[in-house]
C-alpha cells in the first residue's frame, strides 16, 4: 500500500531556494552558515550527524502500532463530501442527482430543469418555447424576464405552472415589447446536491489520472487515499510522542536549528536579501531578529525534531540505507523534474532522509492495526 500524500516539507524548501546570489552575512549565534546544498547537519546517508538516536530514547514499537477507530475510518458522508468537492472543481464536473420526488419543492437558488411554452393572447410566440428539450435555470440567478423564475418557488417536480409576466418596453421585439405574457412551464426535475457519478464519465475523464474505469473504482481510491492520509496524520504523532527531548543531547537542537537558518538564508540570498531584511519583509518578523524568530517558533521547531528523531530511530533500526536508485524513483514519482539539479542544490543527504522517511512511515502503515469501535 503506497500513502498519498504531499511532499509538503521538501518543496517548501525547493520553493524558497531555487539559486544563490552573493549577500553580506548577517550577524547571529549559530556560526557560520553554509548553503543547504552540503548536506544541512546530516552526512551522506542522510541521518543527522553525531547522534545514534537509538542510545538516547527508549525502543518503541513501530510495527503493530494500533490506530484508533476514529483516526482511520472515513464515514461514506466524508467520502461523498470530499469526492463532490473534487468533481465540482473539476475541469468537466458531472451532473449532480436529479430529483424527481413530488414531495420536494423548489427553493431560492435551487437549479431546476423546465420545459416552457409561452403564449400572448393565446398565441404562441416564436422563440418561446423550450420545445421540449429542457433548459437548466437557478432561481434567483439565471436572468429570465421579470419574476419568471421566482414564481416557480413552491412547486415540485413534475408540477404545471402558470407564470404571468411582462416584456419589458425595451425588449428588443416590437412584437414583444411590454406585452403581457403567460408561459405554461412545466416543472422536470430540481438539481439535487449530490454528484451523480456514471462509468462513461469516469472513462471520459478520470481514468488517464488514476482513478480506475468505473464509478465503484473511484469510491475505492478516494477511500483508500483519504484513510492512508488520516492513518499517516496519525502516524505522525505517534511518532513524536516517542522522542523526549530531555534525552537528547542540547547540541542536536542548535544544530537543527542552524539547519533551518541555513535553509532561510539560502532562501535571502535567492532574492538578493540578508537573513534579517528577508525575515522582517518575508516572513514579517519584528526587525528580522534571528533570534525571536527562532524563540517564536521554537515549539514548532521542537516538534519538527522530535518527528525527524523518531524516523531516523526507525531509520537505525532497520539499517536504511537509501540507494541512488531510490532516489531517483522517489523523484520521479512525484513528477519534480530536473530532480538532479535540485539534488546540486540541495544537496543528496536531504533527498536521503525523505526516502528514509517515506520507507519508514509506509512501513508503519502497511503493518498499521486498525481498530474497530
Amino acid at each position: 500500500m503506497k500513502k498519498i500524500i504531499s511532499i509538503a516539507s521538501l518543496m517548501l524548501i525547493l520553493a524558497l531556494v531555487v539559486s544563490f546570489t552573493a549577500c553580506k552575512q548577517a550577524e547571529h549565534p549559530y556560526g557560520k552558515l553554509r548553503p543547504m546544498s552540503e548536506g544541512g547537519g546530516r552526512d551522506e546517508n542522510g541521518y543527522w550527524k553525531d547522534i545514534k538516536v537509538l542510545d538516547h530514547i527508549t525502543p518503541f514499537a513501530y510495527t503493530d502500532v494500533e490506530v484508533p477507530h476514529k483516526d482511520w475510518f472515513i464515514t461514506d458522508d466524508e467520502l461523498k463530501e470530499a469526492i463532490k468537492q473534487f468533481l465540482a472543481s473539476y475541469e468537466h464536473p458531472p451532473l449532480v442527482n436529479k430529483i424527481t420526488d413530488k414531495k420536494a419543492k423548489i427553493k431560492d437558488k435551487d437549479t431546476v430543469n423546465i420545459d416552457f411554452v409561452g403564449s400572448i393572447d393565446g398565441v404562441e410566440f416564436e422563440n418561446g418555447s423550450t420545445e421540449g428539450r429542457g433548459a437548466d435555470v437557478t432561481i434567483g440567478v439565471t436572468q429570465y424576464i421579470d419574476d419568471f423564475l421566482e414564481q416557480l418557488i413552491g412547486s415540485s417536480p413534475g408540477d404545471t405552472v402558470k407564470v404571468n409576466v411582462t416584456f419589458p418596453e425595451d425588449y428588443g421585439e416590437e412584437s414583444l415589447n411590454g406585452k403581457p405574457a403567460l408561459f405554461v412551464v412545466d416543472i422536470n426535475f430540481i438539481y439535487g446536491d449530490d454528484i451523480e457519478l456514471h462509468d462513461d464519465y469516469v472513462l471520459e475523464h478520470l481514468q488517464e489520472h488514476g482513478f480506475g474505469e468505473t464509478a465503484e473504482e473511484v469510491f475505492a481510491v478516494a477511500r483508500e487515499q483519504m484513510q492512508n492520509n488520516k492513518i499517516y496524520e496519525y502516524i505522525e504523532e505517534y511518532l513524536k510522542e516517542q522522542i523526549n527531548m530531555d534525552l537528547i543531547p542540547d547540541s542536536f537542537m542548535q544544530r537543527f536549528e542552524k539547519t533551518k537558518l541555513e535553509g532561510i538564508n539560502d532562501a535571502a540570498k535567492e532574492e538578493g536579501m540578508t537573513i534579517n531584511e528577508f525575515l522582517e519583509e518575508r516572513v514579517k518578523v519584528e526587525d528580522g531578529n534571528i533570534v525571536n524568530w527562532f524563540e517564536t517558533e521554537r515549539e514548532k521547531n521542537v516538534a519538527e525534531a522530535r518527528y525527524e528523531l523518531a524516523i531516523q530511530a526507525v531509520a537505525e533500526d532497520m539499517q536504511l540505507i537509501a540507494t541512488d536508485e531510490d532516489i531517483e524513483e522517489y523523484f520521479v514519482q512525484r513528477n519534480v523534474p530536473d530532480y538532479q539539479e535540485q539534488l546540486e542544490k540541495f544537496g543528496k543527504p536531504l533527498a536521503k532522509y525523505y526516502v528514509m522517511r517515506d520507507k519508514v512511515v509506509d512501513l508503519m502503515i502497511d503493518n498499521a492495526v486498525l481498530l474497530d469501535k
